[in-house]
């Protein structure tokens, strides 16, 4: 097996590129699941509260949340009220892994070393406590 130093080179002949760290988090929170998550889309949203199913307390207001304001018209998704709906993280992660299946399917692109990084516990607020930078060694991150 190769060492993470071998697996993480660069595709070029040129030393001087930099190193690139992609980095997402992923979801996970003591008082919340992220399992059995089901997605809501509300088309063209109004500015009018969002009730949501599985748990009518929870109610997304314009009040609490001034940025969906400027949402209205766009399409939003929720989650149904019992859950995590994470696609936040379900997104940074699948624009990283699409990202690196096509970096190595398409040699011809020439890069320094890149480093791709999945950290749990945003929501918490510990996810990157034991993170050393140093040790990433990056001259570059992308965070979602």
């Amino acid at each position: 097996m190769k060492s993470y130093e071998e697996n993480n080179t660069s595709n070029s002949e040129n030393g001087d590129l930099p190193t690139i760290c992609f980095c997402s988090h992923i979801d996970t929170a003591p008082d919340c699941s992220g399992t059995n998550v089901k997605p809501i889309v509300h088309r063209k949203y109004d500015g009018n509260p969002i009730t949501l199913p599985d748990d009518p307390s929870q109610i997304i207001t314009t009040e609490k949340h001034p940025y969906l304001k400027s949402k209205i018209g766009d399409d939003l998704i929720t989650a149904s009220g019992l859950t995590l709906l994470g696609a936040d993280d379900k997104a940074g992660i699948a624009i990283i892994m699409d990202f690196c299946h096509y970096i190595v399917n398409t040699p011809e692109i020439k890069h320094g070393k890149i480093r791709i990084l999945f950290t749990p516990d945003e929501e918490v607020g510990r996810g990157v406590e034991q993170l050393d930078m140093k040790k990433l060694n990056a001259d570059y991150e992308w965070w979602n």
